[in-house]
């Protein structure tokens, strides 16, 4: 994954999710503005993607529709 490209609102729920799964983690911090060590965008005209490191776009709404 190259980054990840979210609506202001999907980035602060993303941020919120991590504060309250870290905050059960010992010595848990958490880096405003990243996911997994990788840049999270905020953009008011996405959808909410995944950006592979090939460029390719992957749609977030449709991750439970893929093939295992």
């Amino acid at each position: 994954m190259q980054k990840l490209v979210l609506t202001q609102k999907q980035a602060y729920d993303l941020e919120l999710a991590q504060r309250y799964g870290g905050s059960s983690l010992p010595g848990f911090k958490l880096t405003k503005g990243k996911f997994f060590d990788r840049p999270v965008e905020v953009s008011a005209t996405t959808a909410g993607v995944l950006v592979a490191h090939d460029g390719t776009e992957m749609l977030l709404a449709d991750y439970d529709t893929m093939p295992a």
